[in-house]
């Protein structure tokens, strides 16, 4: 998965430490910089809080991208095997905006990545 970061103040003389700081969050897999900005190789979209933190931590000036916009955690009930796994997984993927899709039939979950031109929200997520 890829998130997509503007950050005001990454120069090619600071690209480096940027990397490096970046690179050491469990989850990372891939950085990408250039001047003002980055994208990040993730195995979960759910550390991107942590990098942002990260980053202004060691006074960077970031932000997400406008390319990514939503988020999404919902329930999903009834999952019982693999196969209602890639089902529910399938139906996501279908609607118009969503990028990744990771259903969890242990944890009864599915966590929805939708960019902008996604026009649903969690309830409507939850319906589908």
């Amino acid at each position: 998965m890829k998130i997509e970061f503007k950050i005001e103040n990454l120069e090619r003389s600071n690209a480096e430490y940027f990397e490096e700081k970046i690179s050491a969050i469990q989850g990372v897999t891939n950085i990408v910089t250039w001047k003002g900005g980055c994208e990040i190789d993730v195995i979960d979209v759910s550390i991107q809080n942590q990098i942002i933190f990260v980053a202004k931590e060691n006074g960077f000036e970031i932000r997400l991208s406008h390319r990514e916009t939503k988020a999404f955690c919902v329930s999903v009930d009834g999952m019982t095997c693999r196969s209602c796994e890639v089902m529910v997984e399938r139906k996501f993927k279908s609607i118009a905006g969503v990028q990744h899709v990771d259903v969890n039939v242990a944890k009864g979950t599915a966590k929805i990545i939708c960019d902008k031109t996604c026009q649903i929200g969690v309830s409507e997520l939850q319906k589908t």
